[in-house]
């Protein structure tokens, strides 16, 4: 199984993003953002070099999280197996 490559690096200016906003998004278009709003960002590279960014609230990316902890732990319960 092959580690995917992740990093946190800040993008270089010239490369082109796609930028989707979810519905509980903070930054969604035609929204007015309230204090103590929460806009994630998720950004994920796509076969073309540019690069997807997922603008989420705070429910769709608690949702994320839960997903990613879910397959780590069916994944540590393969390794124990």
């Amino acid at each position: 199984m092959s580690t995917p490559h992740v990093t946190r690096d800040t993008l270089p200016a010239d490369r082109e993003e796609l930028h989707l906003f979810c519905e509980d998004s903070p930054a969604r278009p035609g929204n007015e953002p309230q204090n103590g709003d929460q806009d994630n960002k998720l950004s994920f590279p796509l076969h073309d070099g540019r690069r997807l960014v997922l603008h989420c609230g705070r429910e769709t990316y608690a949702h994320f999280v839960a997903i990613l902890s879910a397959v780590a732990a069916d994944d540590a319960d393969e390794e124990m197996a």
